[in-house]
């Protein structure tokens, strides 16, 4: 299929042909089990090349060059439920108690969503998605549902379609869904999306994996009880407050700089 690029900013007007290429194809549980729904990734018109925006092919590229390690990853989706502009459940112009009953909370005082998470989780269970789990999350009107284990490109195509599932069904209860990481500013909680990953290898024998790796880096391992907690927390802190220093606070934390890169997870 053809599209004009110029309407997705992603080609000037003068040039706009861009092409969709169908790569994932699931029931769809919107319209009833008899349609479909379609992601499908971008190339150019001309060469058939990926387009810059398309993010998959180089992980169709990475699954194909390293398939002989079986990865799977399972991916965890933090959101928040959004209306007139504030989390589900805030009183307007004002805010919730303090963090700590929401996390994977119960009571109608402490919750707020659950009819559109369970409406969700159908949905995606309907459409064939490994969909793993769900639960509440430390703000109150904040979310996480949970895909895989799966595959490298299988994972990336199905919490992608996961998540459009939960828009297009938040929509429905006249609620905006958001993965923003910082949806809002100060001593609330952020959203991530975090990463579980195991190679074939890894789940054989873990322990001899982590020798390796240690022996790699030329790192003597250490005891639990050999760890000063207070300083590696301290340490992570003031890792955390430079780093915000840099790109501002609508990132989560914690936060770190890998070669001038923020890391937030």
């Amino acid at each position: 299929w053809g599209f004009d690029g110029s309407s997705t900013n992603q080609a000037e007007g003068a040039a706009s042909d861009c092409v969709l290429n169908p790569v994932f194809i699931t029931p769809d549980p919107t319209r009833g089990l008899n349609d479909v729904l379609v992601l499908c990734e971008v190339l150019l018109p001309d060469t058939m090349a990926p387009h810059s925006s398309n993010t998959r092919a180089a992980c169709v590229e990475v699954a194909e060059k390293y398939a002989s390690f079986e990865p799977l990853f399972g991916i965890e989706q933090e959101y928040t439920f959004l209306k007139n502009g504030h989390p589900l459940g805030w009183p307007q112009g004002g805010y919730p108690g303090p963090q700590g009953p929401y996390y994977c909370g119960v009571g109608a005082d402490e919750i707020w969503g659950r009819d559109i998470v369970e409406a969700h989780t159908t949905a995606c269970m309907d459409a064939g998605l490994s969909i793993s789990g769900t639960n509440a999350e430390v703000m109150l009107g904040q979310w996480e549902f949970q895909i895989g284990p799966c595959g490298t490109v299988e994972v990336a195509d199905q919490i992608w379609m996961a998540r459009y599932l939960l828009y297009r069904i938040s929509e429905d209860f006249g609620v905006n869904a958001s993965i923003s990481a910082k949806p809002i500013k100060g001593d609330w909680n952020g959203a991530g999306c975090h990463t579980n990953f195991s190679t074939r290898q890894m789940r054989e024998d873990y322990d001899a994996i982590i020798a390796d790796a240690f022996a790699e880096a030329a790192v003597t391992p250490v005891s639990q009880a050999e760890i000063d907690a207070d300083a590696t927390q301290a340490l992570l802190r003031e890792g955390t407050a430079a780093v915000i220093a840099k790109v501002g606070e609508d990132v989560g934390t914690p936060t770190i700089d890998i070669d001038g890169a923020a890391m937030f997870g």
